[in-house]
């Protein structure tokens, strides 16, 4: 544990903040137990981290042999420690989205709520145990704050809101009002903390003006909010104390330089949990020798760190221009479309698209629109055209059915065909059941018919990435298949003619993103991962195609990435590289003991 001692100008006790766990995936989740012994933690499972010893068990797991079958998300922990809600995003069909209830020491959860359409998210349990708060997510201009019976799951709706829903809500202890942010209006840079009264539904402005606003949480003494601000020049913690659901008086600064901070929530003896991103993943360029087969240079950033995690980057025809893709969130799904200048480096967004994002991209030849394949609300997936002048979209192709998904893509040098990847997960009924299968399709924008090219079925979810050689002729498709088994059996790279017929296979234990060589007698790979002395070597490899000679280019990392993107020069390689990761604090001594104890 780290220690950072601090008595801050203008607070009323001594602040103290710990770090307690570091190097932790930014999609981890965590809510303490109310004596601040342990944490709940997600994804995937529900785990026990004792922050004592930094021991973590399994509560439960959602996992068929070797395969997680859906994910728990965002837990919370009731006042007694005795149970725990959480979000659970299923993985199988049908694709529905529960809020479930299950004790703390395991056990079958209970279903409070199902849906399809929406995202529902737990954010406070009310201090008898009976009530959920929770975010409800109905579509991009709707959303509600609602409790939830735990007996019944029967739902009060508490506040609708026209716009997707606050970061985060809290119960005063008294279980009367409801503490959330929400921006002041279409200002998305400026955010205030409102409470809501749930007798009389009146509400006041706890924490407003020209500032951003989060809320952090209601203090267990009830007597005062914490929340994040800007309006010290800087994001620091600030405390306002409230009586009746009404700011009294000014609030005051208990701990400045909270950058990049994740609010969780406190503990019952009023310790204050909560989350700081460190690093990312950034978008690098690297200048291979010239006759391509090694590095000449250093890898250079080309990203601002204000872009958390960067998913993918294509060169433009032409070499003045990058596509790029982000997640201002962190998180593992880009939903904002950049165009950056090559020669000044400005950034400008074309686009952002509401539900999980973009999951490929590829530059029409024209160098004027890019095409997408876009996860949608739903997770509905389309085929999308997108101009990246104006950010119009017209859309090529659309599929409804979340168990047929369109994956990745690849457009041709005449730019009249589009190549892409089709999932059919319908036979995945049951936890470990059925079949999955992928289909390389081809759309023809003139008349727009589609083909197949090739179809395969596999004893699980497999996914590809298409490439197309510099004439047009051959497709070469990365593989993964789900599940257990060795880097070789679960990646293999392969060519196919885009008029159809047999795969030939070229290389094992290559994946995920290819570049052709101008001359098109290599492919530039991601290698996922090799044992090396017990060590995971990542890096990149110029694969000759008529043989599968593979030959290390010098660029080599654990946290090496991958989606490659080849200059038309030929020398001049995009890739992304880093891991964002999160580390988990804890604050305390700002409330005083009284305060902490119900006593202030």
């Amino acid at each position: 544990l780290i220690a950072d001692r601090s008595i801050e100008v203008g607070t009323k006790q001594a602040t103290v903040t710990r770090r307690i766990r570091w190097d932790v995936p930014p999609v981890q989740h965590f809510a303490p137990f109310p004596d601040g012994s342990r944490l709940a933690v997600g994804p995937g499972g529900v785990y026990e981290f004792v922050l004592a010893t930094g021991e973590v068990t399994e509560i439960r797991e959602f996992a068929y042999g070797d395969a997680m079958y859906g994910a728990a998300m965002y837990p919370v922990v009731s006042p007694t420690g005795g149970r725990i809600a959480f979000t659970f995003s299923s993985w199988i069909s049908p694709w529905e989205l529960r809020l479930q209830v299950m004790d703390a020491d395991g056990g079958e959860p209970q279903k409070l709520y199902g849906t399809l359409e929406e995202w529902i998210q737990a954010e406070d349990w009310s201090q008898d145990g009976l009530r959920l708060l929770a975010l409800r997510n109905l579509s991009p201009d709707a959303s509600e704050i609602i409790t939830l019976s735990v007996d019944d799951g029967a739902v009060t709706v508490l506040k609708e809101l026209e716009r997707a829903p606050p970061k985060k809500a809290r119960f005063s202890p008294d279980g009367r009002y409801v503490a959330y942010d929400n921006p002041d209006g279409d200002d998305e840079d400026d955010w205030d903390v409102f409470v809501l009264d749930t007798q009389d539904d009146g509400e006041t402005v706890l924490a407003g003006g020209p500032w951003n606003d989060r809320l952090m949480g209601w203090a267990p003494e009830g007597h005062s909010v914490l929340f994040l601000s800007d309006r010290g020049g800087t994001p620091g913690a600030w405390l306002q104390p409230v009586a009746e659901g009404r700011a009294v008086g000014d609030p005051y600064l208990v701990k400045p330089d909270m950058w990049n901070v994740g609010p969780v929530g406190f503990d019952r003896e009023g310790r204050y949990y909560y989350t700081v991103r460190v690093g990312a993943r950034a978008l690098k360029e690297v200048t291979l020798a010239p006759d391509g087969r090694s590095v000449a240079s250093e890898p250079t950033d080309l990203t601002s760190r204000e872009h958390a995690w960067v998913h993918l980057a294509r060169w433009s025809p032409d070499g003045q221009h990058i596509a790029m893709t982000i997640s201002r969130s962190g998180g593992p799904f880009s939903d904002v479309l950049l165009i950056r200048s090559a020669e000044s480096g400005e950034e400008r967004e074309v686009l952002q698209v509401e539900g999980r994002g973009f999951s490929d991209l590829a530059w029409m030849p024209d160098g004027q629109s890019v095409v997408a394949t876009v996860i949608r609300e739903q997770r509905a997936t389309a085929l999308v055209k997108i101009d990246v002048r104006t950010g119009e979209t017209v859309d090529l192709l659309e599929v409804d059915d979340s168990d047929e998904p369109l994956v990745s893509l690849a457009v041709s040098p005449d730019g009249n065909t589009v190549y892409y990847t089709q999932q059919d997960l319908t036979q995945l009924e049951s936890v470990g059941g059925g079949q999955g299968s992928e289909q390389i399709m081809a759309l023809d924008l003139e008349t727009g018919t589609t083909r197949v090219i090739h179809h395969y079925d596999a004893s699980g979810p497999l996914y590809t990435a298409l490439a197309i050689s510099p004439d047009g002729t051959t497709l070469a498709f990365g593989f993964f298949l789900a599940g257990g088994g060795s880097i070789e059996d679960k990646h293999r790279l392969y060519v196919i003619p885009t008029a159809g017929g047999t795969p030939r296979t070229v290389a094992d234990g290559r994946l995920v993103s290819c570049a052709w060589t101008a001359d098109g007698n290599s492919l530039l790979c991601f290698r996922p991962g090799v044992s090396v002395s017990g060590q995971v070597s990542r890096g990149l490899d110029r694969v000759d195609v008529a043989t599968g000679e593979a030959t290390p280019l010098g660029l080599e990392g654990n946290r090496f990435g991958s989606y490659v993107s080849l200059h038309p020069d030929g020398r001049r390689l995009l890739f992304v590289a880093g891991r964002p990761a999160t580390e988990w604090w804890v604050m305390e001594g700002f409330l005083g003991p009284k305060q902490a104890q119900g006593e202030g």
